[in-house]
């Protein structure tokens, strides 16, 4: 005989709602550095034509270099394969579930002033 787990009653207080915004916030964060990164990289990759370093040097608080590191790989072209064998493909498929946790939130301000 197997016993089912029961799971504890979990309160939600301040703490933990505290914690869900923190980790929808830093969601945002993460999303909007990565643009950031995206359109600087676009930027400054033509100053690595003619050089793969550059030195970092006479800048306040650091120092250091800067590299151009290409890398050539091979990938799985999954789109024509699945085109040219699509009942193989079918029959590697598996099921597969992920966990999500989408956190939507505007400042107090922000949805006072909407609400005027």
């Amino acid at each position: 005989m197997t016993k089912s787990k029961t799971k504890p009653s979990l309160r939600i207080d301040k703490k933990i709602k505290t914690t869900i915004l923190n980790y929808g916030l830093i969601k945002q964060q993460i999303k909007s550095l990565t643009k950031q990164k995206d359109l600087i990289k676009d930027e400054i990759l033509p100053y690595f034509e003619k050089t793969n370093a550059i030195m970092l040097v006479g800048l306040d608080k650091y120092e250091g270099y800067a590299q151009r590191v290409q890398r050539n790989s091979k990938r799985f072209n999954l789109a024509k394969f699945k085109e040219q064998n699509p009942k193989l493909y079918a029959s590697y498929l598996v099921d597969s579930e992920s966990v999500e946790i989408k956190v939507d939130v505007k400042p107090i301000e922000s949805v006072n002033a909407q609400q005027q």
